[in-house]
């Protein structure tokens, strides 16, 4: 066996096989930067990542940046999350902090960085003898298990985000009936960075998205419905180029998403029930659907990524959203912690 071989979580795998393989190398493209599929903010992942028709507080740079357009106060937020193994030693930590403001005119900007980051992987010393025969016979071939250094792999995303919301009365035609027309539309510009072993790589990118928010209940003159809303997304609009320190260039092509959600008011509960569902294209036309029930200041959540359960529960205290999530996944469960702060 020639070279090394390293002993390396799922992801970083993928990503150095790659990097170094020739006949990988469309892969490469497929996968990059793909930490930023994993998704920010508990309240979204426990609703299976239906989320791109809701955004509409800090965590729309992730989902929809033109959510963006809705806020009211400046807002902080941040997660994180143990990337299989226990909390408390996992494979990978992933993180988010970021910080939002509201301009005049229904305006918002936000400032959002993104981390991925698996330390402490081992690297071993390539095997000896010709075959696993000869190891068997003799021990003195058989590999000891103590690895011959570590190195990391550290992804970084940084978000700058600006979105506008028109609002405006759109006449339904007969007996001089109106309802509410609200479209937000927001862009991201985004810079990612890379280190993995001794190499690194850098890139910028571009998304783009828009909302449709109708409101229901003054489109049929019913009190008792709400809010029907509709989430685009294009995502790498002008192709993201990663460019290695190696001089190999991996390409992230545009992504379509889209999606819609409706929120109804349950007066009997002083509180609300969400439905929504979402399509994700980077890896095939996966549906995801999430409903939430909130009432006063506690939700509970619950939902299907890709056919995969998620669930999820928060509470609102003061200016303070705190929200948990869990994501089931066939090679471990994986817990999401986020927190938002109204200034």
């Amino acid at each position: 066996m020639q070279g090394k071989y390293w002993k390396i979580p799922a992801f970083a795998l993928v990503l150095s096989f790659c990097m170094s393989s020739p006949r990988l190398s469309a892969q490469a493209g497929k996968y990059a930067a793909s930490f930023l599929e994993i998704g920010v903010g508990a309240r979204a992942l426990g609703m299976g990542g239906a989320y791109i028709a809701l955004s509409r507080d800090i965590s729309a740079f992730h989902w929809n940046p033109a959510g963006l357009g809705y806020l009211k106060r400046p807002q902080l937020a941040f997660m994180y999350a143990s990337q299989f193994g226990s909390l408390a030693s996992p494979l990978a930590s992933f993180n988010h902090l970021g910080a939002a403001m509201s301009l005049p005119g229904g305006a918002g900007v936000a400032i959002n960085w993104v981390r991925l980051a698996s330390d402490q992987i081992p690297i071993y010393p390539e095997l000896s003898g010709e075959n696993l025969g000869q190891r068997l016979r003799n021990p003195e071939l058989r590999p000891d298990g103590q690895p011959l250094g570590y190195f990391s792999d550290v992804e970084n995303a940084f978000y700058f985000s600006f979105a506008r919301l028109t609002s405006f009365e759109m006449d339904w035609g007969y007996n001089t009936l109106s309802f509410p027309v609200e479209i937000p539309i927001g862009v991201n510009l985004k810079y990612i960075q890379q280190t993995l072993f001794d190499k690194s790589a850098t890139g910028f990118g571009i998304d783009i998205g828009a909302m449709i928010r109708l409101g229901v209940a003054e489109m049929f003159n019913e009190e008792s419905l709400g809010k029907l809303a509709f989430g685009f997304l294009v995502q790498d609009v002008t192709t993201t180029v990663l460019t290695w320190s190696t001089r190999k260039r991996d390409a992230i092509a545009p992504k379509y998403r889209w999606g819609m959600a409706y929120e109804q008011p349950l007066d009997w509960i002083h509180g609300s029930v969400t439905v929504s569902w979402q399509t994700r294209g980077r890896y095939g036309r996966n549906n995801h659907l999430g409903l939430e029930v909130n009432s006063r200041a506690f939700f509970l959540r619950i939902g299907t990524s890709d056919g995969k359960l998620t669930a999820g529960t928060g509470m609102h205290v003061w200016r303070v959203n705190l929200d948990y999530a869990f994501v089931g996944y066939e090679v471990g469960n994986v817990h999401r912690l986020s927190a938002t702060i109204e200034l």
